[in-house]
């Protein structure tokens, strides 16, 4: 059986048992670091990114060989959903995905971390603090 060609960006990010399990059942495709957006996608049938790419008509074409793009976000305006229709690519995403985000719970943490962030004005009490500064009276936030 003729396995389909897969390529990770950012495999470093995997967990090497899923790696594992990807492999059993895929060639997975090592390419130059520097290799094109546009040549990876005329060498392999699945391509697995996050939100780095734009998939677009700068990349895409007839000779394109991917058939499935695979990214784990939820927004996908970095893809161009109706060129990848036209040329058959298959999107897949976790776009209106509700039940399974229901179970995800970083996300909201962290945003209701970035939140506290903004509102208490750390980053940049944390930035003139690691230059040496100490003015609490510059950083004040807001009570919560």
């Amino acid at each position: 059986m003729i396995k389909l060609k897969i390529y990770i960006a950012e495999q470093e990010d995997f967990n090497p048992s899923v790696l594992s399990d990807i492999m059993e059942k895929f060639e997975l495709v090592a390419l130059r670091e520097n290799e094109k957006l546009k040549d990876i996608l005329k060498q392999v049938d699945i391509f697995w990114f996050r939100l780095g790419y734009n998939i677009n008509g700068k990349v895409l074409d007839q000779n394109t060989r991917c058939k499935y793009l695979v990214t784990p976000v939820t927004g996908i305006d970095h893809i161009d959903e109706a060129l990848c229709e036209n040329l058959g690519i298959k999107v897949i995403c976790l776009k209106g995905e509700y039940d399974f985000l229901k179970m995800v719970r970083a996300t909201a943490e962290h945003t209701i971390a970035l939140t506290l962030s903004l509102y208490r004005n750390l980053t940049d009490a944390v930035n003139h603090t690691r230059k040496g500064g100490w003015n609490r009276d510059k950083f004040r936030g807001y009570e919560l």
